[in-house]
């Protein structure tokens, strides 16, 4: 009996920890910084830092934050969504969602999946594009999906270079 109680206990354990996700940020966006900023202070460290961002979510998220280390400057971003400007000696991290646009086909019809179109896009949320008149690659269908594996990025079937994918009108 004491067997089945102590098993009981830790699977419960195990079940509630597990339903936990942690907030965990990762670095992005080599060489730029969010400019969407909607809250900036001093820190005496990154983990302050982090850890100020992590603290505001029960009265409004933060998604991101950029981080100087030379000043200790912190940059909080509750916005949904974000603008990507020159890093200015800041380093930039982000929850795995993408706040930044999605890259678009000129002239495609645009459509979501696992997502509602509204920033910001859960991990996995993807953007299907179809053209009416054919892609001229001879593709029926594109996508950009928020990837898994890079914090706030989107991957797509396309490159987002001008001459790359034409959807005539």
């Amino acid at each position: 009996m004491e067997y089945c109680l102590t098993l009981g206990v830790f699977s419960c354990l195990f079940w509630t920890v597990s339903v936990l996700e942690p907030l965990v940020y990762w670095p992005t966006h080599y060489g730029k910084r969010y400019g969407t900023v909607s809250f900036e202070f001093q820190v005496a460290n990154f983990a302050e830092c982090k850890n100020t961002c992590v603290s505001k979510q029960a009265s409004q998220p933060c998604y991101a934050f950029n981080y100087r280390e030379s000043d200790g400057s912190c940059q909080l971003v509750y916005e949904n969504s974000a603008q990507l400007v020159p890093a200015d000696g800041f380093k930039a991290f982000a929850q795995f969602l993408c706040l930044t646009e999605y890259p678009r086909i000129e002239n495609a019809k645009e459509s979501y999946l696992n997502w509602t179109g509204e920033y910001p896009a859960p991990k996995g949320a993807m953007v299907l594009f179809t053209c009416p008149n054919n892609f001229t690659d001879n593709i029926d269908v594109h996508n950009a999906r928020c990837c898994a594996s890079i914090p706030d990025a989107w991957c797509s079937t396309f490159l987002e270079e001008e001459e790359a994918i034409i959807c005539p009108p």
